[in-house]
């Protein structure tokens, strides 16, 4: 098949050879065109010489690094189905995703990964090539990936793999993703080739790409978001900044400069934050011309979003705000963005009226791991605050029971892995896909999600509230880094909240608070107050059953590697509940 998603990339890698296509941020690995098609043959024969039959799958348990596309890319060629694993993964999930796959060979990102591939039982029976050459390799069966691809001669099984790429089919599954959910087991969710090359087709012609253009690639690639986003971005010639480390993306931002990332609702609210932050420790004359500036820019977005002609005078004072404010902000932020896609989790109002009132859009979306990411999205034209944006191209979308969001396309998996019954119960009778997710449409055609069906919290008292819409109200307070409510079967709603270090210390200092640890600190009765001050302002418009009435700090946030959080930085309420069992009882005492 000539078409396939790895082909499309290679074309663009064909059609520029010295262009650097692969950047790595933290080694300095570069990959050109022709260095890039290259390693994916050597890759690909090298599978087909350690017996990796047609169909077969293969694991890539990896940071971001460009190594991880070209293993996945090499796959593609070799008709293999690739299985990503989630960097922050722990043994007992990988050895799940390995058994459940019938994966035999891994490669490993880093010390991390491999110490943890070490911790499964009959791991010898498993072909471990490493990423980074500078882990200790401590058993027969593991190999640096720079050794590894040398040896073999590529060229005598070069025919081999014409055949491979040339016999791929439509129908033949790409990938399993398994995903990491908020609730139950993982479930391998089948990716096929028409769904990438549908991929490929609806986001070409909805948004614009340009060779010129250079990404970074800061979310883990194992997501079908990032690794989706990549796709597209290779094939349209551009150039991918790889992040392994995603807690460098500040720096990594101001300093590569790009058009473009994608991302989620979380990099904006520290974003937003710190901007906030910065201003008011500035003069009252400067907070007063950045107020009018900022006022200046949500005017000016009012009328592109009604797409009304923006008067003459606004057009001006919009400029003059930009050469003040705005052009300061966004060079912080590499000062060469011309969209950021944005999804994978509910996003405040607020923070979207705020980025595109400072020129800097966020294309608001909506997808699933099923749905080969994206269902709708914003354009720059075309964009509604407060949705999700329109169904893009080529993907068909309605409301059913419940308010359920149902979609069709060659976009949709075909299912789940070995989980027939649990694949046919996520279609209708008509074949359309259950998201999971309550939403409405208005009258011009753009979705608002509502929640998920799953996760509404029902009260003691028969009230139904939407998890997400108030934690995204609590979360504009400066002192919350990340909220959870609890409710369900409860009386009244409490929330579990963790800090923002950085503004809370700051706070403390100029509140003359002295404290020996910041688990101290999280504790004291002054910001307790403060804190309750707060939320109490910012949850105000919400009804009384919403509103949270009691509350626990946490000194650390959530995270990943406690399987608290997924990758797209969604919460695990089941686990949070699990582990911080205890405390939530305190609230209800």
């Amino acid at each position: 098949m000539e078409n396939n998603i790895g082909t499309e990339v290679l074309k663009s890698f064909q059609q520029d050879p010295d262009k650097v296509f692969l950047r790595s941020y933290s080694s300095g690995r570069n990959y050109t065109g022709s260095m890039a098609i290259s390693t994916i043959q050597k890759i690909a024969t090298g599978l087909i010489a350690e017996g990796q039959d047609q169909m077969s799958r293969v694991a890539i348990f990896s940071q971001n690094c460009p190594e991880w596309t070209l293993v996945d890319l090499a796959c593609i060629q070799a008709r293999i189905i690739s299985v990503p694993i989630f960097a922050t993964n722990n043994y007992v999930q990988t050895e799940f995703i390995l058994e459940d796959s019938g994966s035999q060979l891994v490669f490993a990102g880093s010390k991390e990964q491999y110490n943890e591939l070490l911790k499964i039982k009959n791991q010898e029976e498993y072909r471990i090539i490493v990423f980074d050459d500078q882990v200790d390799l401590k058993t027969e069966n593991s190999i640096y990936f720079k050794d590894w691809i040398e040896l073999y001669d590529d060229q005598n099984l070069n025919d081999d793999l014409k055949k491979r790429t040339a016999s791929i089919k439509e129908s033949d599954l790409t990938t399993l993703i398994y995903t990491s959910g908020t609730t139950g087991e993982p479930k391998g969710v089948q990716v096929h080739h028409s769904q990438f090359n549908a991929l490929l087709a609806n986001h070409n012609e909805v948004y614009e790409f340009k060779p010129s253009y250079t990404s970074l690639a800061f979310l883990p690639l194992s997501h079908v978001y990032e690794r989706s986003w990549t796709y597209i971005i290779l094939s349209n010639g551009m150039s991918n900044v790889y992040l392994s480390n995603p807690k460098v993306i500040a720096s990594a931002i101001e300093k590569i400069k790009p058009e473009t990332f994608c991302a989620v609702p979380r990099l904006y609210e520290k974003i937003h934050g710190k901007i906030m932050d910065e201003i008011s420790k500035q003069s009252s004359i400067t907070q007063n011309v950045f107020n009018w500036a900022l006022k200046q820019g949500k005017k000016h977005s009012e009328f592109i979003q009604n797409k009304q002609k923006v008067p003459v005078l606004l057009a001006l004072k919009h400029k003059l705000a930009d050469r003040l404010v705005f052009k300061t902000i966004r060079a912080k932020l590499g000062g060469n963005i011309v969209y950021c896609p944005c999804g994978g989790a509910y996003i405040s109002d607020h923070l979207v009226e705020f980025f595109r009132a400072i020129n800097i859009p966020l294309l608001v979306g909506y997808g699933l791991t099923e749905s080969t990411a994206t269902v709708t999205s914003f354009t720059n034209e075309d964009y509604r605050v407060g949705s999700v944006g329109k169904p893009i191209v080529n993907v068909d979308l309605k409301i059913g029971e419940n308010n359920e969001i149902l979609v069709k396309g060659k976009t949709i998996t075909s299912g789940y892995y070995q989980l027939e019954e649990e694949s046919k119960e996520r279609f209708t009778e008509d074949g359309w896909f259950k998201t999971g997710d309550a939403g409405r449409l208005d009258e011009n055609g753009f979705l608002y999600i509502t929640d998920r069906i799953k996760q509404l919290i029902k009260t003691a008292n028969g009230k139904y509230i939407a998890p997400q819409l108030v934690e995204g109200r609590l979360a504009q307070s400066r002192f919350i880094a990340q909220a959870m409510i609890i409710g369900e079967g409860r009386s009244y709603v409490s929330g579990l909240f963790t800090l923002d270090q950085e503004y809370v210390e700051e706070w403390a200092k100029e509140q003359g608070i002295n404290y020996d640890n910041f688990e101290e600190l999280a504790q004291n009765q002054a910001l307790l107050k403060a804190i309750n001050t707060s939320i109490n302002q910012e949850q105000k418009d919400l009804s009384n059953y919403e509103k949270v009435k009691r509350f626990r700090v946490l000194a650390h946030e959530f995270s990943m590697e406690k399987d608290e959080l997924t990758p797209t930085l969604k919460l695990k309420r089941k686990v949070i509940e699990k582990n911080y069992a205890d405390l939530i009882n305190t609230l209800y005492k």
